[in-house]
């Protein structure tokens, strides 16, 4: 997730659940709403970004201090952004306002608790394709026959797994089976050296 990926999803996330950050808010409830943000970037959640991304945490000056409420944090480089022209004040604004330095080695810098409704994971967005159907009756057959066309035997031990597995992994991750499938026969025809 680049910087103004996470700047526009804090806001789309500020819009939906109502926040308000300007003068009438406090200081634990902008922290709240910056936790959840980079929580959502860090964790993933289904709504808002479901691809986690690690590189995303807080900070915070020192032990003695709090988060602060509009810093999000890249790691390992600890390149820092504000993103919030404004919090605290009426009429903020959501902002890439990049630092030229890292952050000092004196600034904490930590990962976000999981904010609620987050998983540790992306959520599965296609439904796992039907056994007889689908995996029998047409990715096993376009995969045989690819093997056939290259004169290869199939199923190679090795190959053959990789093939299946790639393709439920990226219908577990979102992509539609029909999609799926596409990519990775055009791969797998590629791999055996077929036009």
């Amino acid at each position: 997730m680049r910087i103004d990926q996470l700047v526009e999803m804090a806001e789309r996330m500020h819009d939906d659940e109502g926040w308000d950050l300007g003068s009438a808010s406090t200081r634990e409830t902008r922290n709240q709403f910056w936790a959840r943000v980079i929580g959502c970037a860090h964790h993933g959640h289904p709504r808002y970004n479901p691809n986690p991304d690690k590189q995303w945490h807080l900070k915070k000056a020192d032990a003695s201090r709090p988060q602060t409420d509009d810093v999000a944090t890249s790691m390992p480089s600890r390149s820092y952004w504000d993103c919030i022209n404004g919090v605290g004040q009426d009429g903020y604004e959501f902002a890439v306002n990049a630092h030229s330095e890292p952050l000092s080695p004196s600034q904490i810098v930590y990962a976000p608790p999981v904010p609620a409704g987050s998983a540790p994971g992306p959520q599965p967005v296609q439904p796992y394709p039907d056994e007889v159907a689908w995996w029998g009756g047409y990715y096993e057959p376009e995969v045989a026959k690819l093997y056939q066309q290259a004169g290869k035997p199939f199923p190679d031990s090795s190959a053959a797994f990789r093939w299946f597995t790639r393709v439920a992994y990226d219908i577990r991750n979102g992509m539609t089976k029909e999609a799926a499938a596409a990519k990775h026969l055009a791969d797998l025809r590629a791999a055996l050296g077929l036009p």
